[in-house]
Parts: structure tokens; C-alpha cells; sequence
């Protein structure tokens, strides 16, 4: 639990969450984290859990943050990173989109 705790202490820099997004990119990577795989594939399904267990330990292999460095975050927490980081950007992304230029949101038009 204390190792737990250590860990979620670090906070990602920019370059960390370029490490995730990039990582996201991949239609592989994005299919399983997300589900939009349509074929059924053959052999064993890696599931939501391992998949964000290996974004964790690509995160642990590409990045310069010295605490992500010593010890690799879960499964779990990426997961609630991954999250956390995907409403914020929707959120900025519908705002950014209601906007009109001029101070106006489309609703004040």
C-alpha cells in the first residue's frame, strides 16, 4: 500500500503524456484500451488490465521523470491517469469548439 502511494505521487510532465499519446496512436493500442476492436481475433485477448500494464511499462522505459524512473506506476493507476487526462482533454477540446473568436460561445450568438 506505502509503494502504492509513493507512486502516485509523481505527477507526469508534458513529455510523459506525449509518451502516452504516442502510444495511443498505435490502432493496435488504441482498440484494446478503448474496445473497438470488430474482428474476434485468434488466440488468447489481451484484456483492459494488461493493456494498460504495458502502456505503464512503455511510460517506465521512454521517460526521463526520475520517480517513474525507480519503480513503474500499475496497472490501475494508469489507468485513472489515462483517464484523467482524456476527460480533461475532451473537455478543453468541446470548449475550444463552442467558440467563435470573438469572446462569444455559440449559445451568446
Amino acid at each position: 500500500m506505502r509503494e502504492e502511494a509513493e507512486t502516485t505521487k509523481i505527477h507526469l510532465t508534458r513529455e510523459d503524456y506525449l509518451i502516452l499519446v504516442c502510444w495511443m496512436e498505435n490502432p493496435a493500442n488504441f482498440a484494446i484500451i478503448h474496445g473497438c476492436e470488430k474482428k474476434t481475433a485468434v488466440g488468447a485477448k489481451t484484456t483492459k488490465p494488461d493493456a494498460f500494464k504495458r502502456l505503464a511499462e512503455h511510460l517506465h522505459k521512454m521517460t526521463k521523470t526520475p520517480g517513474l524512473k525507480r519503480k513503474p506506476l500499475t496497472a490501475e493507476s494508469m489507468k485513472r491517469r489515462w483517464n484523467t487526462y482524456k476527460s480533461k482533454f475532451t473537455r478543453t477540446l468541446n470548449a475550444k469548439r463552442s467558440e467563435t473568436g470573438m469572446g462569444l460561445t455559440q449559445k451568446e450568438l
